[in-house]
C-alpha cells in the first residue's frame, strides 16, 4: 500500500482536477481489507487482533471515503 499513488489531471477547461486510476485504487484498498478480515479469523494472530480490527475499521472508512469521493 505504500506504493499507492494519487495521479491528478486536469479538465479540458482547466479549472478542475480530477484523480484518475480511481477503479484501481478502490480495488487496493477492498483487497487488503479481506486480507485483515482473513487474517482476524486465523489462531495464530489472536495477540493482534485489536490492530487488526482497527486496521479494518480505517480501511472501511477510506473505501467508504473514496467511494463518496468519486460519486462527487
Amino acid at each position: 500500500m505504500r506504493s499507492v499513488e494519487f495521479e491528478f489531471e486536469f479538465t479540458k477547461d482547466g479549472s478542475t482536477i480530477i484523480i484518475t486510476k480511481l477503479p484501481e485504487l478502490v480495488v487496493m484498498f477492498e483487497e487488503l481489507y479481506l486480507r485483515i478480515s482473513v487474517l482476524k479469523n486465523h489462531p495464530n494472530i489472536l495477540n493482534e487482533i485489536t490492530k487488526l480490527t482497527d486496521t479494518e475499521r480505517i480501511i472501511k472508512h477510506v473505501i467508504e471515503l473514496i467511494n463518496e469521493w468519486a460519486e462527487f
